[in-house]
């Protein structure tokens, strides 16, 4: 089952989970604030209260299961409501485990953006010269030599023929 949930947890970014919770991925973008460039981040969040998993999830978990939808639903609420046991913990894959303390769930995750990413400061840039002014100094008014120059290859080539 668990292989199924997490199949489920990465390819939609969220899991509800009955009488426990909202498993989701959170995002945010990057950020300019104060001369400095905040990172993206995401994170892998448990937000308690009763959610109802959709007909979709539970329609996912069926055919993965290949069984009708009713007996995914059991199955289903079965998984949560018997590993409910103190001190007992889900492993949910390589995003992290469930953690039965005093009859609720506690999320541990193994995901950590803050791996990849970091704050960029910026320093204060001022470019010696616009872009216009860069092209036009580096591009000199002989843009009309290589037209020419084809040209009288073109015709070169109509005479010798």
């Amino acid at each position: 089952m668990n292989n199924h949930l997490v199949k489920y947890f990465i390819q939609f970014g969220h899991l509800d989970i009955p009488l426990v919770g909202s498993l989701s991925l959170v995002k945010k973008e990057a950020s300019l604030s104060e001369g400095k460039l905040i990172a993206p981040s995401q994170s892998i969040e448990l937000e308690y209260g009763n959610f109802a998993p959709s007909k979709s999830f539970y329609a996912f978990l069926a055919n993965a299961l290949d069984l009708s939808i009713d007996q995914a639903i059991i199955q289903y609420e079965f998984f949560w409501s018997n590993n409910a046991k103190e001190g007992l913990t889900i492993y949910f894959g390589n995003l992290g485990d469930f953690k039965v303390v005093n009859d609720t769930y506690t999320w541990i995750s193994n995901f950590d953006s803050s791996n990849y990413y970091s704050d960029i400061t910026l320093n204060e840039f001022t470019p010696s010269l616009s872009n216009d002014e860069y092209i036009s100094e580096n591009n000199t008014s002989r843009w009309w030599i290589w037209p020419l120059v084809l040209a009288l290859l073109a015709v070169f080539a109509i005479l010798i023929k």
